[in-house]
């Protein structure tokens, strides 16, 4: 669910997979009759199955993909400021693929904040997680390049001091 009580559901193995939201109206209206895949709006055709799925705190929509091949595997998001209209079907951008199985998705605040595109955006796996992290590489890069400018400064100061 998201923070506007959305439901997300994604199917798996049903032969033509797809990504579906359910809005807080729609679950509301649902009193002792079952709720039909087909209530939700579509937001995607999947290449494969859907294992884990999260929203971010920004609406993001990130799900993990595997395939019964076991050569295909990917993670993707769905950019809440995006607009997919040209995508055709998949509607979704790939943040990684690669050879093992991908499962629950556990998002950490705002996926793209740091990266400012799906393909920077970094994730680890662990204990059957998939936990994705905004990608701290360019805060890094500015603390380095500060440190190293303060180390020649005082290098610097000391050859002029005589040390």
């Amino acid at each position: 669910m998201d923070a506007a009580d959305n439901l997300y559901y994604a199917t798996y193995g049903l032969g033509t997979d797809e990504l579906r939201r359910f809005s807080e109206a729609e679950l509301d209206a649902v009193s002792g009759s079952p709720l039909e895949f087909a209530d939700g709006e579509k937001l995607t055709d999947l290449a494969c199955g859907a294992g884990g799925l999260e929203v971010d705190d920004a609406g993001n929509v990130v799900f993990s993909m595997n395939s019964p091949d076991p050569s295909y595997h990917a993670l993707c998001v769905i950019s809440s400021g995006k607009d997919y209209s040209a995508y055709g079907g998949e509607r979704y951008d790939l943040l990684s693929e690669g050879r093992y199985w991908m499962s629950n998705v556990d998002a950490v605040g705002d996926v793209l904040a740091y990266a400012g595109s799906p393909e920077q955006a970094a994730f680890a796996v662990g204990g059957g997680t998939l936990s994705i992290v905004p990608e701290p590489t360019a805060g890094a890069l500015w603390l380095a390049v500060g440190a190293a400018g303060l180390l020649r400064r005082r290098r610097r100061r000391d050859r002029e001091d005589g040390r």
